[in-house]
């Protein structure tokens, strides 16, 4: 019997990417982040995966034929810095950009908060009106800075995330309901019995509370001694959690399992937490299927993805300016078992 080959879709599966962010990895594209790059890569190689020479010649003739030249700029606006000298949110904005750029279009990035050195709003309209721009993608917002004044009417735009109250656009997110959800299901399959939840309250407000939502949805079904209050995590200033406070939660609810953020795992276990020894972990945001601590898998490709297709869409039909309503996509993740 044959053996059978690894293909792209083999590897996204493990990785929890998708197929173009396999292909972009192991062609060593700079569109990705090096981290993102090498353990993508790292997992092919342990997978045993093996290119075929063949194909690869007629996928680079391919692409040569469908490139489109770049006729256009879409606008990428957002309220926040720079982070590691990258676009806020570049998990969504590359594979968005690598995406439109098939279709002709590149992407460039604008900071919008004058306060803070970026371009103000008048400013930024001069500057998209005068390139010609035809589409917009909003980044997520800061609080304060959710509603953003252009001449709206001359532009088709999508937003990522649920912050932006205006204007009223189209709004592409992962589906923060379902991961707690699921996280929770998942530790009952695990025995837990008394499951909490450390959730970033200023994070969770932007969502709708949707993680708030979702753990108390389920807690409500257990019986009442088994209902654990939430950890709720308010960090402006990004204090990391501190030993005593969590001690002080497991032993008041004899929690036997917890569902966090990826960075709270990783500061549990720097406080000295042993897991899954001393509690079951649950992670509602996980990166790449590479880590240890099971949870579910980010789906940041597909909603950049996503958005940007939409508003291709957008463009292409001359849909322009603020919506009479909102509607909201969500992108559901897939399930990790972790390597503890």
């Amino acid at each position: 019997m044959a053996e059978k080959r690894i293909s792209l879709k083999d590897i996204a599966e493990v990785c929890g990417v998708s197929r173009n962010t396999v292909s972009l990895a192991l062609r060593n594209s700079t569109r990705l982040k090096a981290e993102t790059r090498e353990r993508i890569q790292e997992v092919a190689r342990e997978m045993g995966y093996a290119a075929d020479p063949e194909l690869g010649k007629l996928m680079t003739r391919l692409r040569e034929r469908n490139k489109k030249d770049i006729h256009s700029e879409v606008a990428y606006v957002h309220t926040c810095g720079l982070v590691d000298d990258r676009p806020p949110h570049w998990q969504y904005l590359e594979p968005a950009a690598a995406y439109l750029e098939t279709q002709g279009y590149r992407v460039r990035s604008y900071y919008l908060d004058e306060e803070r050195g970026g371009l103000s709003e008048e400013e930024l309209a001069r500057i998209l009106l005068a390139r010609g721009v035809e589409g917009v993608l909003v980044g997520p917002m800061r609080p304060r800075l959710n509603r953003i004044q252009l001449p709206w009417e001359q532009f088709s735009a999508v937003a990522w995330g649920r912050a932006l109250d205006y204007p009223v656009l189209p709004q592409v997110d992962g589906d923060a309901y379902l991961a707690m959800k699921t996280c929770f299901l998942k530790l009952q399959e695990r025995g837990c019995r008394r499951i909490g939840a450390i959730v970033p309250s200023l994070y969770d407000s932007l969502i709708g509370t949707a993680y708030r939502s979702a753990f108390m949805g389920q807690s409500s079904l257990l019986p009442p001694e088994q209902r654990v209050e939430i950890l709720d995590i308010n960090r402006p200033d990004f204090r990391e959690l501190s030993r005593v406070e969590v001690e002080d939660w497991l032993q008041r609810y004899q929690v036997d399992g917890i569902i966090a953020m990826n960075g709270d795992y990783e500061n549990l276990k720097r406080l000295g937490f042993r897991m899954p020894e001393a509690f079951q972990f649950a992670c509602c945001h996980l990166r790449l299927a590479t880590q240890e601590c099971p949870g579910m898998l980010s789906t940041d490709d597909q909603v950049g993805v996503t958005a940007a297709e939409q508003l291709l869409f957008a463009i292409q039909h001359g849909i322009r300016g603020s919506r009479p309503s909102r509607s909201l996509t969500l992108i559901s993740g897939s399930w990790w078992d972790g390597q503890q």
